[in-house]
């Protein structure tokens, strides 16, 4: 597209219009057999189908493009998208209304018949073809496309109407009513038939929320009329105005009444005198949709007048519905309540309602808890919890778990003014049953006391501590981050906990043997290798990977934090840094409101817009806090403060936090599956057009990093810790006996490489009557010496029985046995024509036996009977 666009303008200045088709059509039949080769190679991925069929439109090959289109069914027939892409561009770029009904109408509905999505596209397009007949008449051109007979109908939306009512038949949707009176309100001459629509939806879903919300819009848009809406609106019409019809038929009437500066107040009233005759009649249900509402409309009106209305209707619906409010609609009220600057003695009353109607939200027992424990007298000074408080502390601490019991003991010690107290509450928290809860004070109050206590206290803590489960690693940290920032503090005593650590932590923490490896350079060069050495061996084989690289990741570092340094004393710019910590800002929710006071908007002053952003922001971060509730998280390793102390500056010990600033782009072949026919790799994608092209590799390169590592033996981690490994060089001899065997454990590539199965006493019995086969069925002839020694490679299976033989040949479930011998010993035919032939062959040794005649003073002597050839 780049060379095309070039050509463009090389052709524009050297005013060249020639032999395009030599030059620009050879370049678009190349790249479109590419785009083809493309499609057909990888069907299974969108992106594929989604360039070539932009490049088809980019060029002008319309055709091109629906070709690509129509193939791009046959693979992806289950998706709604493609087919109301392709009929947009049948409309849109070609226009060709009655390709894109063939579409919608013949093919969609074979995979999707009862989709809502290909049901609103099919009523938008015959609206659309509608307009274009219009439009042709007022332009004064014949409309040769529909007969005369029915002309009038369909410039009436005849076609619309019938599949309106044939998609109510089909699907009975409320969702599906409001997404057609949405595409009819957009065109003017379809208003006939959105009151219609609005006709039939309050018939079928007469109290339903999205109803009352659509009479309200409706309303004060000037669409409908409403008595009991008009009596609350103070605007007063002009004489002219009084004259003429109430109805929506002046539009610009319309327009003058939504741009005039008093209207916003107007239609709040109008709005919410709908919405209290709609929580009548729909009933408790409603309530939440008109408390989202009303706060979308604060955040629309922010420092109007419509704040003071709003603000004064939800107090009112949330005093008269305490028991039916949602916990965010507490923390709503409550923010309201500080925004009018209401005492905090009336906030603490309905946080405890709160907490009475939703016992097990930890959030709110929390915000009741400070408004409790926190409580502050006129000059500032916080006032010193009553008894009664503490013993609703202690109700909800001792049913409290986890997370929220630690945010709980948190905000409790927190309002404790006295150090000996405080201590003591530290005491209480650090001995609770829950391990987590008893985990997370003990860090908590080792923390405090490096911040406001002498190393003595701090040690005397850590001993009654350091060996009582559950043991964290970060109490060792903070012990020696005490050690080293303390007056009085001995790198004796560091080194004794770094000692204590290696116990509990040697075997899966590389960040802290690197802290230990930098503590010892700091210290003392002397212990640096001795301290390495161990980690390589105490470590696990993973980890003492992660540690090797970890220590090489620190080195880059520190080098780079030093020549950035040394640059900006120097006075000049430092060059690209190429770590840094991965921040990801998660997006606020903005969800528009059902009815638009300020539809041209307005402008906020700085201060307005940012007191706005901290109110919403209070309430969104809320939100998910009740969705998700409390979570420890700390970021990075427990390690990182200590090490500061002892390198200088904050070095990040967790390589999975730390990305390339200006890294190229790292493709991800995670999502890779292989196609049966062509046996090739591609990825898929559930996007149509995802924008940014990813380049599709044949080969992935993590699949030979893990191919090479596995063939390797030097690679591995194990191979640090191996105390002999194998010769490199094999000799001629033995590898030739090596090659030998591989070649013995398979018949060869002529046999498609048959193995040797194992031979067991069942396996050799059968082979032993397959050897002997000859002698089982007299009327089957087999060639001598067929198995003269028991094979060496072969298969065994099953013969599966005939369905056309199931009355004649077909042995019995009963009959059946688990091996050769067994069928044989007990198939009665067999047996008796053994036995016949048995007998027949004792008959003939006994008639061949020598017979003795006796003489006397004679020696015996033996003498045959002849035997006739033909007996």
């Amino acid at each position: 597209m780049k060379l095309l666009d070039l050509l463009k303008i090389r052709r524009k200045e050297m005013r060249v219009h020639e032999k395009f088709k030599e030059i620009e059509g050879v370049i678009h039949l190349r790249v479109m057999k590419r785009c083809r080769f493309m499609t057909r190679y990888w069907q299974g991925h969108h992106d594929t189908w989604a360039l070539r069929i932009n490049f088809a439109r980019a060029i002008g090959w319309n055709s091109e493009a629906s070709i690509a289109y129509a193939e791009q069914i046959h693979y992806h027939g289950q998706l709604e998208s493609v087919y109301v892409e392709w009929a947009k561009f049948e409309v849109e770029e070609r226009n060709n209304f009655d390709g894109a009904r063939k579409i919608l109408l013949s093919k969609a509905p074979l995979y999707h018949p009862k989709s809502c999505l290909i049901k609103r596209e099919l009523f938008r397009l015959e609206l659309l073809y509608v307009e274009s007949l219009k439009k042709k008449q007022t332009e004064g051109k014949a409309i040769t496309e529909v007969i005369e007979e029915s002309r009038e109908k369909v410039l009436q939306c005849e076609i619309p109407r019938a599949i309106y009512c044939e998609a109510i038949k089909m699907i009975p949707d409320q969702q599906l009513y409001l997404d057609l009176y949405q595409v009819a309100d957009k065109f003017p001459f379809a208003h006939d038939l959105r009151e219609e629509i609005y006709r039939d939806l309050v018939k079928v879903f007469p109290n339903s929320e999205s109803v009352w919300k659509l009479k309200a819009q409706r309303v004060v848009v000037g669409i409908e009329s409403d008595s009991s809406a008009k009596e609350g609106v103070d605007c007063e019409k002009s004489e002219e105005t009084k004259d003429e019809d109430d109805s929506d038929s002046d539009d610009s009437d319309i327009e003058s009444f939504m741009k005039s500066p008093v209207i916003a107040v107007d239609k709040l009233k109008v709005a919410i005198s709908i919405y209290d005759r709609a929580l009548k009649a729909v009933g408790p249900s409603f309530l939440a949709t008109y408390i989202d509402e009303l706060v979308l409309m604060l955040r629309d009106g922010w420092n109007t007048q419509v704040v003071e209305i709003v603000t004064k209707k939800l107090f009112e619906l949330f005093e008269s519905n305490k028991k039916l409010l949602l916990p965010l609609h507490y923390v709503i009220w409550v923010q309201l309540l500080q925004r009018q600057k209401y005492s905090k003695e009336f906030i603490g009353q309905v946080l405890k309602d709160a907490v009475e109607t939703h016992p097990g939200s930890p959030p709110l027992c929390v915000e009741y808890l400070k408004t409790l424990l926190l409580r502050e007298l006129r000059n500032g000074i916080k006032e010193v919890p009553k008894e009664k408080d503490m013993r609703r502390f202690k109700i909800i601490a001792k049913t409290a778990k986890g997370a929220y019991a630690v945010k709980i003991w948190e905000e409790f010690i927190n309002s404790v003014r006295d150090r000996k107290t405080k201590v003591k509450q530290y005491i209480e928290a650090c001995e609770v049953n829950d391990d987590i809860v008893a985990r997370e004070m003990r860090i908590k109050y080792l923390d405090w006391l490096n911040q406001h206590t002498p190393i003595k206290k701090v040690r005397v803590a850590y001993e009654f501590y350091r060996m009582k489960p559950p043991i964290c690693g970060r109490i060792f940290a903070l012990m020696v981050k005490g050690e080293l920032t303390k007056k009085c503090a001995k790198l004796g005593h560091a080194r004794k906990v770094f000692k204590e650590a290696s116990r509990f932590l040697g075997k899966t923490h590389p960040d802290f043997w690197l802290t230990y490896v930098y503590f010892e350079k700091f210290a003392s060069d002397l212990n640096v290798g001795a301290v390495y050495t161990k980690a390589e061996k105490e470590l696990l084989p993973k980890e003492a990977e992660t540690f090797r690289q970890l220590d090489a990741f620190v080195k880059n570092f520190i080098n780079q934090s030093k020549q950035s340094s040394e640059e900006k004393a120097a006075g000049s710019e430092p060059e690209t840094v190429w770590l840094t910590e991965e921040k990801i800002e998660e997006p606020e929710e903005h969800k528009e409101a059902n009815i638009s006071l300020f539809p041209d908007g307005y402008m906020l002053t700085y201060t307005y817009d940012k007191e706005r952003k901290a109110f919403f922001k209070v309430i969104h971060d809320m939100k998910r806090l009740l969705e998700t509730g409390y979570e420890i998280s700390r970021k990075g390793s427990d390690w990182e403060d200590v090490m500061k102390h002892l390198v200088g500056i904050k070095v990040p010990l967790v390589i999975q936090k730390v990305t390339l600033k200006n890294s190229p782009p790292t493709e991800d072949f995670s999502n890779i599956t292989v196609d049966k026919k062509k046996k090739k790799k591609y990825e898929l994608s559930d996007k149509l057009n995802p924008g940014n092209k990813k380049r599709i590799a044949k080969k992935s390169a993590t699949n030979d990093l893990d191919a090479i590592l596995q063939k390797s033996s030097t690679l591995k981690p194990e191979f640090m810790q191996q105390t002999e490994i194998a010769p490199y060089h094999v000799p001629k001899a033995k590898a030739k006996a090596i090659r030998k065997k591989e070649r013995e454990k398979t018949k060869g590539p002529g046999w498609f490489d048959m193995k040797a199965p194992e031979i067991t006493e069942e396996v050799k019995r059968d082979l032993e009557v397959l050897q002997m086969r000859p002698v089982l069925d007299p009327k089957r002839p087999y060639k001598n010496k067929d198995l003269k020694v028991l094979p060496k490679y072969f298969q065994m299976g099953e013969i599966q029985d005939s369905p056309a033989e199931f009355y004649s040949s077909r042995i019995p479930n009963k009959k059946r046995k688990r091996t050769m011998a067994e069928e044989i010993l007990n198939d009665e035919e067999a047996l008796g024509y053994q036995k016949r032939k048995y007998n027949e062959i004792i008959t003939k040794k006994q008639k061949l036996e020598p017979s003795w005649k006796a003489e006397k003073g004679k020696k015996k002597k033996k003498i045959t009977k002849k035997v006739k050839k033909g007996v």
